[in-house]
């Protein structure tokens, strides 16, 4: 996959997270189209309201895969706790469904290349802040 450089963030960061969680038991709670556009549109809208870069989402009968981009900030088991929580609350209020709807745990990727330019250059920034913090 080739993930264009984003252009429109507010922080220096490009960080690239896969997500993957399942539901409860494995139930194929998104088994039709309706469901599928429901979550597809609670995870979009949850992602915007918290301020993390929804770059991808694909639905599945038993499970749900995101791609995001975090700022360094973000922890991986927050932004999975408020997508989880938040659109448990959606579709479960819009469905009729019993809760729990998502299971334990989850898998976090980091994804994306980096230059080794860009590692040289911060090693030797962090050798110049350090030789500053010498010479006082």
């Amino acid at each position: 996959m080739h993930i264009e450089p984003l252009t429109t963030l507010k922080w220096a960061f490009q960080l690239h997270y896969y997500l993957c969680f399942r539901t409860h038991r494995l139930r194929p709670i998104f088994s039709n189209s309706d469901r599928v556009d429901l979550l597809s549109g609670a995870v979009s809208e949850i992602c915007q309201r918290h301020n993390f870069h929804l770059l991808e989402t694909k639905v599945f009968r038993d499970h749900l895969r995101l791609l995001v981009s975090l700022r360094p900030t973000d922890t991986i088991s927050k932004v999975i706790q408020t997508i989880k929580a938040n659109s448990a609350r959606a579709t479960v209020s819009e469905l009729g469904l019993e809760a729990p709807i998502w299971g334990r745990g989850y898998l976090a990727r980091s994804i994306g290349r980096i230059r080794i330019g860009a590692v040289n250059d911060t090693s030797m920034i962090r050798r110049n802040i350090t030789g500053m913090r010498n010479a006082r």
